[in-house]
């Protein structure tokens, strides 16, 4: 590794040994081969809605994910602004939610749709909503349990609500600018909106 280099000291001989020698042994050779996008002579595809990369396998994995995002931004961009979002859904989808979330509100709305007599309490064991406290007696727990299948019915009135508007998964509470508080003052009539 030195093969008759200078003796290193500890106040700075390190970095005039990397620099001579270190560099050469240790680092890896600079990368020759590029994520590039191929030129369209002879590629019989749309090249306004396909993109051709050649992709070098003998670079740093990480390194390349990166390339690759550099190369197809742009092109992404100028598509969306040439033709408009990506999505070709009817309808698209706006935010982010989690689908057991959207499956846990279906099943409370249609186990109270079919029973509604049940007790809130009862549903929230149905579809085995967990509650993470410790709670001293039965009638608490019941009672957290029956406050978080309401939650999960005001979020269901919501969602129908704004499915017909064309939006979803929204929770937004129609008529507010954001989701509605959890203080319990003043109920919304969500049949006569």
């Amino acid at each position: 590794v030195r093969d008759g280099q200078r003796p290193l000291d500890e106040y700075g001989e390190f970095k005039a040994w990397w620099v001579e020698r270190g560099a050469a042994l240790f680092c890896e050779p600079r990368q020759k081969d590029y994520v590039e996008a191929l030129p369209q002579e002879h590629q019989p595809i749309d090249r306004d809605r396909f993109t051709v990369l050649c992709v070098p396998l003998q670079a740093d994995l990480d390194m390349t994910m990166k390339a690759i995002r550099t190369v197809l931004q742009p092109r992404f961009e100028r598509y969306r602004d040439q033709f408009g979002h990506f999505s070709q859904a009817k309808h698209r989808v706006i935010g982010n939610t989690s689908l057991s979330r959207l499956q846990t509100i279906l099943n409370i709305r249609c186990i109270k749709t079919a029973d509604p007599k049940r007790s809130d309490h009862l549903i929230a064991d149905d579809v085995r909503i967990q509650i993470n406290r410790k709670f001293e007696n039965i009638t608490n727990l019941e009672k957290h349990k029956a406050d978080r299948v309401r939650e999960h019915l005001e979020a269901a009135k919501a969602l129908i609500h704004n499915v017909g508007q064309g939006r979803f998964p929204d929770f937004t509470i129609p008529g507010a600018e954001r989701p509605r508080p959890k203080a319990k003052k003043k109920e919304i009539d969500w049949d006569n909106l």
